[in-house]
């Protein structure tokens, strides 16, 4: 598909996991990409691997004035600018590592995540509109996280700037879509990158195990999703927030599924098995659920479930931990 032939893009965060599949599947699809990083080496790699395709430029998104020069630089490249990926954020280590709650947060961490998280998102969308809607109209796409949607027991600032990004989205295609300039965010569940696998090492494998289909999302998914967005094949989307590799709903939904087989009268009786193959920590009996009315469980009664199996409705849990 040739869906971006004749259209310019600029991606922020173009040069991690998720911002080189983006310019990838851009470029794939006929478009002439502004890549942009922190990182300007690495921003210029990516785009000298496209040829005249793409551009490279070394942006910090919460340096306005850079913002501005890079958007300058892009319309002196192509000559127009119709789809902006905000895709960049503030994920180093020692950020993270500092992002805890509301009583312990160093007031610089928190400043500085809401500023790059949310400001620069606010900068870069300043400072491009003006050029879409002179070409005609075009689409804007945050990469939020689910993060913005959901509490957690760290990365405070990180989250709220998250939601402020999600809100910025509706603001900005209510205030914009006038101008035809639609506005979408994406909120990815875990997606499977270098720099997060680094951080999360082998907690990934345990996410996985909850995962609907067994496996965790790649910058390819989230890719195609920004290309949909930012394709005529959305005109009519606007001001969403599309959720990728959600988690957290679907094992809601298994738990209102055991509550539903419970008031329909099924009865499981307890059984006792002995672990085997659990990769976090395990204890040494598991209390099972077994009743002849779960097929699942039926079909291979003899075989005890490992951390994370399932059967229709619950989640069977091994641990005293929380590792399933």
């Amino acid at each position: 598909m040739n869906r971006f032939e004749g259209r310019v893009a600029f991606v922020t965060g173009g040069a991690g996991g998720i911002g080189k599949a983006v310019v990838q599947r851009l470029v794939d699809e006929g478009a002439q990409v502004a890549v942009t990083d922190i990182v300007g080496e690495a921003a210029r790699e990516v785009a000298a691997a496209h040829g005249d395709r793409a551009v490279g430029f070394a942006l910090d998104i919460g340096d306005e004035a850079a913002v501005k020069a890079a958007v300058d630089g892009t319309m002196a490249a192509f000559g127009r600018l119709d789809v902006l990926v905000n895709n960049a954020a503030l994920t180093d280590m020692a950020t993270m590592m500092g992002d805890t709650d509301a009583v312990t947060i160093p007031n610089a961490v928190w400043e500085r995540t809401l500023h790059v998280n949310a400001t620069g998102y606010l900068y870069c969308c300043r400072h491009a509109i003006p050029h879409i809607a002179a070409a005609g109209g075009g689409a804007i796409i945050n990469v939020a996280s689910g993060s913005g949607m959901l509490g957690d027991s760290a990365r405070i600032a990180y989250g709220t700037s998250k939601a402020a990004v999600i809100a910025m989205t509706r603001y900005m295609a209510t205030q914009h879509g006038a101008q035809k300039i639609r506005c979408n965010a994406i909120a990815p569940g875990p997606i499977v990158t270098p720099h997060s696998r680094k951080v999360a090492g082998k907690e990934f494998d345990i996410i996985a195990r909850h995962m609907p289909m067994g496996e965790l999302g790649e910058p390819a998914d989230i890719a195609a999703l920004v290309a949909f967005l930012g394709s005529s094949e959305s005109r009519y989307i606007n001001g969403q927030t599309c959720r990728a590799a959600w988690l957290k709903r679907c094992r809601r939904r298994a738990r209102r599924a055991g509550m539903r087989r419970a008031r329909s009268g099924c009865r499981p009786t307890l059984r006792r098995w002995t672990p085997r193959g659990c990769s976090a920590c395990c204890a040494t009996v598991i209390p099972i659920l077994r009743s002849p009315r779960w097929r699942w469980w039926r079909s291979s009664p003899a075989t005890p479930p490992r951390c994370g199996s399932r059967c229709p409705g619950r989640t069977l849990r091994c641990c005293p931990c929380d590792c399933a």
